[in-house]
């Protein structure tokens, strides 16, 4: 059976939204840990225990993403363990269906890497992550690039990496699937399981969360390399501004990506 653990902190409308999901699943056949670190009883009032047939609640002290995450994997009885913490959701109701299927299929899988899309509260797609491996040059070391909202592992494969590094505040999740890409083995499918809603943790936090990467993906910081983490930022930035306002600037943000849009409305407005 697979486990979702959901980690929650102050977020009644994305929890309630990843739960949501979970209910609209046409098999039960996964047991549900909510971790919550909210002050007050507002996520454990708003439980709907018909979710799922094992469902387990448990409140800990906010100690950071990953200690939460942590406290998941500590309480996790079942084999398989999937992350999907609060606004994340399944992108339809036989997720969880298809996912057994492939675990079935694949008796010596590890580890599975899904497609994630990230939206956000109007449903605007601004990117897709496609889940895939590579190998560091010269090495027998691999990186998994993949959004850890479509990592689905065995829990003993965790457990072995030596579970989320909390001395890391953002980039903890990508560290220990480098590590089970490169001592387990990543099996990557090009299947839409996960919506993951922009303006979360890593979106707040991503000039901290490049340094943090640095550290455990050691790379020359070159100019190049520079520019791009600049471009990074800004874009970044550009989408935090237009997922969470809706007005002509956030508009003209989301147009300019689509130069086709703009193209069309510069044709009507010459034409009317």
């Amino acid at each position: 059976m697979i486990e979702i653990i959901t980690v929650v902190k102050d977020d009644l409308e994305g929890f309630l939204e990843t739960q949501k999901s979970l209910k609209s699943q046409l098999s039960q056949e996964f047991h549900w840990t909510v971790i919550d670190s909210t002050a007050t009883e507002i996520i454990a009032n708003a439980i709907d225990f018909s979710v799922s047939k094992s469902l387990k609640y448990v409140w800990v002290e906010p100690k950071g993403i990953y200690s939460a995450m942590n406290q998941g994997l500590s309480k996790s009885k079942n084999e398989w363990i999937w992350y999907l913490n609060a606004a994340d959701v399944f992108t339809n109701p036989e997720v969880i269906l298809k996912v057994n299927a492939i675990i079935a299929q694949n008796p010596g899988t590890y580890s599975l890497g899904l497609t994630v899309h990230h939206i956000d509260q109007s449903n605007y797609l601004w990117g897709v992550s496609y889940p895939w491996v590579e190998r560091v040059n010269e090495t027998d070391s691999l990186l998994a690039n993949i959004n850890h909202q479509g990592f689905v592992a065995k829990r003993i494969c965790l457990v072995e990496a030596g579970n989320f590094d909390e001395s890391l505040r953002h980039v903890a999740d990508t560290k220990i699937m480098d590590w089970v890409a490169t001592h387990k083995g990543i099996l990557c499918l090009n299947y839409h399981a996960v919506n993951f809603m922009v303006g979360g943790h890593s979106n707040r936090n991503l000039k901290s969360s490049l340094a943090e990467m640095r550290k455990i993906r050691p790379i020359r910081l070159s100019a190049n390399q520079k520019i791009f983490d600049n471009f990074l930022l800004l874009k970044n930035l550009a989408r935090m501004y237009a997922s969470s306002h809706s007005n002509p600037l956030a508009s003209m943000i989301k147009a300019s990506r689509n130069p086709k849009s703009i193209l069309n409305g510069i044709f009507k407005s010459t034409s009317s």
